[in-house]
């Protein structure tokens, strides 16, 4: 994989799955994130964990991405939680004030 290329795994159990973010989260990578967490809650998921501690970047439409994905999870009745990103990735989310109303928690933790 070439250095910011994106990739998305997901992997779990049938209702509860975890979603590692690897690469940019950009304009490029965007509309794949949110189709797979689409796709996932359709299926049934009723936890989703977002790992961006694999993110090397996320620009406005990877925000807008998170929030959208937020919304769909919202709408199927979907826990959503999120892992923190790298201090790069995360200190975007702290100058938009969005660390302040996405719900992040700590690696290991478990909810």
């Amino acid at each position: 994989m070439k250095p910011g290329e994106f990739s998305i795994h997901a992997h779990g159990e049938d209702d509860r799955k975890t979603v590692v973010l690897t690469g940019d989260l950009d304009i490029a990578s965007a509309s794949i994130l949110q189709g797979t967490v689409a796709e996932l809650c359709s299926e049934g998921a009723r936890e989703l964990v977002l790992d961006l501690s694999r993110l090397g970047f996320i620009d406005s439409t990877g925000l807008h991405a998170v929030l959208t994905c937020c919304s769909v999870c919202h709408e199927h009745r979907c826990e959503l939680s999120m892992i923190p990103g790298p201090r790069e990735v995360q200190r975007v989310f702290e100058l938009t004030h969005l660390v302040e109303r996405l719900p992040f928690r700590e690696s290991g933790v478990a909810r």
